[in-house]
């Protein structure tokens, strides 16, 4: 199917004379490899060349930035193999360790001073990714002085969790030195209910709220035509949904209705999603894709928690009309917001405090990558760089048992936690909040 789609999707192209970006990149590539005169005239144009990020390049833009700077040879390369964390996207931090073999007259600038953190965070950062292997690593040091230890808070459950972010946060006058970072979208809807709940403005940086993120309404859609017939914008949304999704789930709505009003709301999405293949449009092996099933996932997780389909749809309306304001990119709404969002979006942004939640073998490092040395590498890349957006302080958090996609789990601290030096930390559980620590 997706093969299909693609062939499709390439023929309009051609037909209309059109490029994608990776079209304008590899065409660009092609042409300067296959014409000559065209190489000449811009790499004869382009006497020094500046590529930052070069971590995150992948082999085409690798191979671009070598024929033009193939005449004059001033390149300057400026990357961290320990923040190559979009391998998903094409991205190889490898590229780093190609220049040597195509540039052998190489100078390697190592620039080890850090001028963010605390040498207490930087030490916890580089203890983490030195369990690494496959690529050098920089040893960071900074002027700025040991600092606060880093905080390891154990919660109960994902609702004491979300607790401790707001009694730590809500006491603030400037809530925007604050970000909640996160492996996985879904974990922002514990967050986000809480935050709301408690009247503490956040911004949702790369991101959408969690019950306005599309696959969410597409499933409050089927929910909400359930409870109410009468409901218009919601049929009309199913419509575009798919016409024979919606036949499907009519039929099915018709066959059960009597069965309907005992089944417990998890039970009633669950035959949702199983009647209509809502999740079949979604292919794990795609990144976004696969947040997109972890969202609806977590959906679960509130459907398990109200059983009665109407206290769960309240709930979620109630949620959606206490926000006190619409979330989005910062910039665009009131600075004096906390910031969350992935560990992802947060390369290049820094905080006063941040705060890493989740912290629990199977969700960071997430389960997908425990297979994988490479793709575990990343994921302590991804910790690495998220320990380092902040200035002064770090607060980890973990779970004893987590309501995760419908489900109760109890898994182990995440590994990234064990490779910090006990003297770096401090440790909080939930029955010494006051301060008393372990």
């Amino acid at each position: 199917m997706a093969a299909a789609i693609f062939r499709e999707y390439d023929r309009l192209l051609t037909k209309f004379s059109a490029l994608d970006f990776d079209d304008l990149l590899l065409n660009t590539v092609r042409l300067l490899q296959n014409d000559k005169p065209t190489l000449n005239k811009y790499r004869q144009q382009f006497e020094s060349i500046l590529v930052d990020e070069y971590q995150d390049t992948n082999k085409a833009q690798y191979e671009l930035t070598k024929l033009l700077s193939s005449r004059w040879r001033n390149l300057t390369a400026v990357g961290d193999f320990s923040q190559s964390i979009y391998s998903w996207r094409g991205a190889d931090y490898r590229n780093l360790m190609r220049l040597k073999e195509n540039f052998p007259d190489l100078t390697i600038i190592n620039l080890e001073q850090n001028y963010r953190s605390t040498q207490n965070i930087l030490t916890a950062a580089n203890q983490v990714i030195a369990k690494n292997t496959l690529h050098p690593i920089l040893n960071l040091w900074t002027k700025a002085g040991a600092g606060q230890k880093l905080a390891i808070y154990e919660a109960r459950d994902e609702k004491d969790e979300a607790d401790f972010l707001v009694q730590l946060i809500k006491a603030a006058k400037n809530f925007n030195q604050f970000a909640v970072l996160y492996r996985t979208n879904a974990q922002s809807r514990a967050v986000e209910e809480a935050f709301i709940k408690s009247g503490i403005p956040y911004v949702l940086v790369g991101g959408t709220r969690f019950y306005g993120r599309k696959e969410i309404k597409d499933c409050l859609a089927y929910l909400r035509f359930l409870s109410n017939k009468k409901d218009t914008i919601s049929y009309e949304r199913l419509e575009k949904i798919g016409q024979r999704q919606l036949n499907r789930f009519l039929e099915w709505e018709e066959d059960n209705r009597q069965q309907l009003l005992t089944l417990p709301t998890r039970k009633i999405l669950d035959q949702v999603l199983k009647v209509t293949n809502y999740l079949d449009r979604f292919d794990p092996k795609d990144e976004a894709d696969l947040m997109r099933l972890e969202n609806v996932k977590e959906l679960t997780t509130v459907a398990h928690e109200f059983p009665q389909l109407q206290e769960f749809l309240e709930n979620v309306a109630l949620v959606e009309q206490s926000d006190p304001a619409p979330h989005g990119v910062r910039g665009k709404y009131p600075d004096n917001a906390v910031t969350l969002m992935t560990l992802h979006a947060s390369k290049g942004l820094e905080f006063d405090t941040v705060f890493l939640i989740g912290m629990e073998e199977g969700l960071f490092p997430h389960s997908r990558s425990l297979m994988s040395r490479d793709e575990l590498e990343e994921e302590r890349r991804l910790c690495y760089v998220g320990i380092t957006r902040a200035k002064t302080k770090v607060y980890f958090s973990h779970s004893l048992r987590r309501l995760y996609f419908g489900q109760y789990s109890s898994n182990s601290v995440s590994r990234f936690l064990a490779d910090i030096d006990s003297n770096l930390l401090e440790l909080i559980n939930a029955y010494s909040r006051s301060g008393r620590h372990r």
